[in-house]
């Protein structure tokens, strides 16, 4: 039997990184991102952010890839915002994401790191986490 198990921490923004997780629509998002995600066939572990992004910690199946996977969540979150009338303006994703793997032994200290994340933006901006995460992972920023 073989045994599968990869971790993908993965961020999300909103076009133009507008703040439309806020309010009422960022807490009916968060409350039910995991259970959107559920009903497609796809973990996710865990899930916090800001006004403008979100992370989550994915446990990938083994026929999902990457792309797939936000693509399908950012389609879910976009509607279930949209069906419910959570935003006066249009919600819509940036087509850009971060991905990263995490190794199994470090899954306790990115829930950590995503659960706090409201605490993290009360000290930083999310572009200094967003510049940080590319400098970190060798990646360009275009922002």
């Amino acid at each position: 039997m073989p045994y599968f198990r990869i971790w993908i921490h993965i961020v999300l923004v909103t076009e133009d990184r507008k703040p439309l997780i806020a309010g009422r629509a960022g807490e009916a998002l968060l409350q039910q991102f995991r259970l959107l995600a559920m009903e497609k066939g796809i973990l996710v572990d865990c899930v916090g952010g800001g006004a403008e992004h979100l992370h989550l910690l994915v446990a990938m199946g083994s026929g999902q890839s990457i792309s797939q996977v936000v693509e399908t969540l950012s389609i879910v979150s976009e509607t279930y915002v949209s069906l419910n009338k959570l935003s006066p303006t249009p919600f819509i994703w940036n087509g850009d994401y971060l991905a990263f793997s995490v190794s199994h032994s470090l899954v306790d200290k990115v829930r950590v790191y995503i659960k706090g994340q409201s605490t993290l933006h009360q000290r930083r901006s999310f572009d200094e986490e967003y510049l940080e995460f590319c400098q970190k992972h060798g990646f360009v920023s275009t922002k």
